[in-house]
C-alpha cells in the first residue's frame, strides 16, 4: 500500500514539474523588446495580442514604438511584425503553456499620426492614456 502511495506522489510531482516549466519561476514583467517604426509609412496599424494587456500612450517621437514587457526574456516570445505597403501588424510571439508567465505591451503613437489604429487582446485589457488620433480607433477585447 505504501508503495502505491509513494508511486502516486512521485508521479504527481513529476507531472507538476513538467506542467510548470521545470520549476522555472516567472518574475514580474520587465522591458525585453522594443520595436520602432516610421509612423508616416502606415495608413493602418494593428496590434493583435491574445493574452497580453495593451497600454496606449501618446508618443513624444515621430515613430510608432512597441515595448514588450515579459516575465521571461526569450526571443521566441517577442512580437512578430508584418509590414505591407501601407499597413503594419504586430502580434505576440509564442507563449508558454500552463505557467505563470506574465506580460503587457506598451504602444506609443505619435501625436501627428493620421492613420487608423486597431488594438485587439482576446483575454487581456486595453488601457489608454490621453491620446489624440486623426484616424479611426478600434479597441477589441
Amino acid at each position: 500500500m505504501k508503495k502505491k502511495v509513494l508511486s502516486g506522489l512521485l508521479g504527481a510531482a513529476v507531472l507538476a514539474v513538467l506542467l510548470w516549466g521545470c520549476g522555472e519561476g516567472d518574475s514580474a514583467p520587465s522591458l525585453v523588446n522594443t520595436m520602432r517604426f516610421d509612423a508616416d509609412r502606415f495608413q493602418k496599424i494593428e496590434l493583435d495580442y491574445d493574452a497580453d494587456d495593451i497600454r496606449l500612450f501618446a508618443g513624444e517621437q515621430e515613430q510608432v514604438v512597441v515595448k514588450e514587457y515579459l516575465s521571461r526574456d526569450k526571443e521566441k516570445y517577442y512580437g512578430q511584425r508584418l509590414e505591407t505597403e501601407r499597413s503594419l501588424l504586430v502580434s505576440e510571439g509564442k507563449r508558454p503553456l500552463l505557467s505563470d508567465f506574465d506580460s503587457y505591451i506598451e504602444l506609443y503613437i505619435p501625436k501627428n499620426y493620421r492613420g487608423n489604429l486597431s488594438l485587439h487582446s482576446t483575454s487581456g485589457t486595453i488601457e489608454t492614456g490621453p491620446v489624440t488620433l486623426m484616424g479611426n480607433l478600434k479597441l477589441d477585447t
